[in-house]
């Protein structure tokens, strides 16, 4: 005999079962396919989708894409429309513009293309990806999920383009991702003469976001390590690298280490840790000899948290040989200033400015002030730390790339506005760069998305900055390139 309760539990369970399978007969699949562009480049891409597939069957979402921005392109139905052994093509037309001037950046011989390929079977559709390069030719189908590369040039700049199909719980999405890949430093000065390279300098200033993983008390992963074991792939050739918030000395030491082979010359880091206060976070490393360091501290000229860091300015004289027994001196000064409030900075300011006249440098060797300033070029603070520092930037004509060294718009890892902080001054009472000078705020991302955690959503970004790259030319043979220290009557 059936124990009562024993049947009605069975008979609940059976009702449930039936319930649950019922509601997921009646819910439709969604037979759909997005196409998704993540543009992690400077310039804005102009997005124009074209199919053989009736327009009621599929809908565009976003025809632009702006720098450093992901995007959805079009959505197409995988089922409703799509005919029995049929085929049809979607094609969307990559335009590059300059997002300043909205001007197309022309491409040779033909813009780049996203292709989308839809075979129709008695259910649903077969799908492939592909691209179509600049050359007009059609790169091979692929209906699985590996990532597949191609490239395209855009001036001087080589993109690459990565792309697959990925799962959804339904039909797959398929993802194209755009990455600006930078010329090395390097590949410049070896066309030129030796004379050309002694008197050149390319410099990048990068705030690395590399804070104490565990700092007073609190546990703070954002990561650190996962990023400093990237950024080397992302910073060769250069002849020098001045690093802000290198904090973490674990973090430090995997990065340092990474980078021995391509810079050898390291500098000791800013400050130094005592207790619960920071080092100053401040290290530069070299391709060339470093023939002397020295440290300024800040002491207790701080307020709010950046006290808990023992912050200064870190000065290095590097010697770039070209030619044996020959001596080719830059001067670097390396720095952060306080987070904000003016009457600080102008303070640190004025300490960065007695330190740099007390080593008493000559007027016809280079000087650089390289680091996170916290000062917003469109203010009148701007205007009075060059007046502090004697110091001046270059142009905005000769100021390239991104617009903004801090954007908390585009970057996951930065949760604040639009602003440009970081710089690489030069300093007006010695030699000065001449025309063929530039800046560019490099947007330096990932290779693949990375997170921390698992719960986490993934990120491209390698800081919470951009880095910005300074490519300095110093004319030695002009004197129009250097300021006299002391101006007097022509005799």
């Amino acid at each position: 005999m059936i124990d009562r309760r024993k049947f009605r539990t069975i008979l609940l369970l059976v009702l449930f079962v039936g319930f649950y399978l019922g509601c997921l007969l009646q819910t439709p699949v969604s037979a759909k396919t997005t196409v998704v562009v993540q543009n992690n480049t400077t310039k804005s891409l102009e997005l124009n989708t074209t199919s053989e597939l009736g327009s009621e069957y599929w809908k565009r979402k976003s025809t632009y894409v702006l720098p450093g921005e992901r995007a959805e392109i079009y959505k197409t139905n995988r089922d409703d429309g799509v005919t029995d052994n049929h085929t049809y093509h979607f094609t969307t037309e990559v335009i590059v513009k300059n997002p300043k001037t909205k001007d197309t950046i022309r491409q040779f011989p033909e813009n780049f293309a996203l292709r989308l390929k839809l075979h129709g079977s008695t259910i649903g559709s077969h799908m492939w990806q592909s691209v179509r390069d600049q050359a007009n030719e059609q790169h091979d189908w692929h209906d699985d999920r590996k990532k597949w590369n191609a490239s395209m040039n855009i001036g001087d700049h080589q993109w690459n383009v990565k792309y697959w199909a990925y799962f959804t719980g339904g039909d797959d999405n398929v993802e194209y991702v755009f990455q600006e890949e930078y010329p090395l430093p390097t590949n410049v000065p070896e066309k030129l003469s030796d004379e050309w390279n002694r008197s050149h300098l390319n410099i990048l200033t990068y705030n690395i976001y590399m804070r104490p993983r565990s700092a007073r008390g609190a546990f703070r992963l954002n990561g650190q390590m996962i990023r400093a074991k990237m950024i080397p792939d992302k910073i060769p050739g250069y002849d020098m690298i001045v690093f802000q918030e290198a904090f973490d000395g674990g973090v430090r030491t995997e990065l340092l280490d990474r980078l021995k082979k391509s810079y050898p010359y390291q500098s000791r880091v800013l400050g130094s840790q005592r207790g619960l206060e920071w080092n100053g976070g401040v290290v530069t490393v070299s391709k060339w000899p470093l023939v002397s360091q020295k440290q300024q501290l800040f002491k207790d000229v701080c307020s709010g948290n950046d006290c808990g860091a023992d912050k200064g300015v870190l000065y290095v004289k590097i010697n770039k040989v070209s030619k044996e027994n020959e001596n080719n001196f830059f001067h670097i000064f390396g720095t952060h200033l306080n987070a904000g409030d003016w009457k600080i900075q102008k303070q640190q300011l004025q300490i960065i400015r007695n330190f740099l006249d007390a080593q008493q440098i000559p007027q016809t060797e280079p000087v650089l002030f390289a680091g996170d300033m916290n000062i917003r070029k469109d203010t009148d603070e701007y205007k009075e730390m060059l007046a502090i520092l004697g110091a001046d930037y270059l142009p905005e004509k000769q100021l390239r790339g991104h617009s903004y060294t801090d954007d908390g718009v585009i970057n996951k890892l930065n949760e604040g506005s639009r602003t440009y902080v970081d710089y690489v001054l030069y300093s007006t009472s010695h030699m000065k760069p001449d025309e063929s000078s530039f800046a560019e705020v490099r947007m330096l991302r990932s290779n693949d998305e990375w997170k921390e955690f698992p719960h986490e959503k993934a990120m491209w970004d390698l800081s919470d900055h951009f880095p910005v790259y300074a490519s300095y030319h110093f004319d030695a043979w002009n004197p129009s390139f250097y300021v006299p220290l002391f101006a007097g009557p022509l005799l």
